[in-house]
């Protein structure tokens, strides 16, 4: 291919950046033919304006065994998502990236994408920095939390956190569902087997640009047309992902990432980190989330963690998580206390849950999970 169409792209962030934690994150549920994470790069293919592409962003070369990019830790295993339990740990984190402990006030991640259209550059960047939740700032979130007794040793060994976002928000909602009651890499490749039926091949620059990428998630509108008898899922939660994703093709539901913005960017922000009242992002959201309760086979989990990694509601707190709640417990946190202390965690609640499933999984024995124990979602 031709060195116009790949195309070098610098991507501001401000340090500290726990690298590990969110390329490990995606990297460990990366969807075959969609994704790809080598210890080095991730990669995945791109759904754009004006054509496919292929991006890739390289975790930094310092990160490699060692903490967050401008603090310190280990590297550690990641939280669940769309599974019951903790996950365990994806190996060091290596690749080149030119931030490191003690660096400059403001770092970048060095990424490229192949584009079928050089117009598309601007829409490529957006994606990457929402992917990775560029646009945080560690140190306003950081104080909050690190503030607080619960999380400061959290916070102390994992300055940076951040939120992994999303591509698109239908594909979101759809690897949520097909996370219910099982194991991250159980939804990896149920999602592998979507994209192989119902994903869209790769066409133009992008359908060569890196071995094994062939293939973008499949659109809401394929989804809602399958039969939900030729899922690999069971009935009920076949039948629900396919009303799911009719309901975002019909337009009942917006998820689209590009044109919702539910929160304040932290420049906007009082001096006091909390969202200002009447922010119509707080309206909209709870919106959103009775659009999708109402959904069969929608519970809170899943639409709390649809905003939380989706339409930028940082403010979001998954209280019926089996694995929040197991690190509550060890925290000495119990149901009584559960609403004031994560009151005191606002305006950065997400943040507060990564922090806790990194906690989860960095436990050399995780608590066993009990025969029969169900997700809050299931059932519905």
């Amino acid at each position: 291919m031709s060195s116009e169409q790949v195309v070098p792209l610098r991507l501001a962030l401000q340090p500290p950046f726990d690298a590990a934690a969110v390329f490990g994150f995606l990297g460990l549920r990366a969807v075959p033919g969609v994704e790809s994470w080598d210890g080095h790069a991730y990669r995945r293919a791109l759904r754009l304006p004006h054509g496919d592409a292929v991006l890739s962003v390289h975790a930094p070369d310092d990160h490699a065994g060692h903490g967050p990019v401008g603090g310190v830790g280990p590297v550690g295993g990641v939280g669940p998502v769309g599974g019951v339990g903790p996950v365990g740990g994806v190996g060091p984190v290596g690749g080149v990236g030119p931030v490191g402990s003690g660096g400059p006030a403001r770092a970048w991640l060095s990424a490229e994408v192949v584009l079928a259209d050089p117009r598309d550059r601007e829409a490529a960047r957006r994606v990457a920095r929402r992917l990775f939740d560029l646009g945080a700032d560690p140190g306003r979130i950081d104080a909050v939390l690190g503030a607080d007794p619960l999380l400061a040793p959290l916070v102390r060994r994992r300055p940076g956190v951040r939120v992994p976002g999303a591509v698109e928000g239908s594909e979101l909602l759809v690897r949520a569902v097909l996370g219910q009651q099982i194991s991250v890499v159980g939804a990896r490749t149920l999602a592998g087997r979507l994209v192989e039926r119902y994903g869209e091949p790769l066409r133009g620059v992008a359908a060569t640009a890196s071995p094994g990428i062939t293939h973008r998630f499949p659109t809401a509108a394929a989804l809602a047309g399958a039969d939900p008898a030729d899922l690999p899922l069971p009935g009920a939660r076949a039948r629900s992902l396919v009303g799911a994703c009719a309901a975002i093709a019909d337009g009942r539901i917006d998820l689209d990432l590009d044109r919702v913005d539910l929160d304040l960017d932290p420049v906007d922000r009082p001096a006091s980190g909390r969202p200002a009242s009447g922010h119509p992002g707080a309206g909209r959201a709870a919106t959103i989330r009775e659009q999708l309760l109402s959904l069969p086979g929608i519970g809170p989990w899943t639409a709390d963690y649809v905003l939380l990694r989706g339409p930028g509601r940082r403010d979001r707190f998954l209280a019926g998580d089996l694995v929040i709640r197991r690190s509550l417990e060890r925290l000495g946190v119990g149901p009584a206390e559960l609403a004031a202390t994560v009151a005191r965690w606002a305006p950065w609640q997400a943040y507060a849950v990564l922090h806790l499933w990194l906690a989860s999984a960095d436990e050399p024995a995780p608590v066993a999970r009990s025969r029969g124990a169900r997700r809050p979602d299931s059932g519905r």
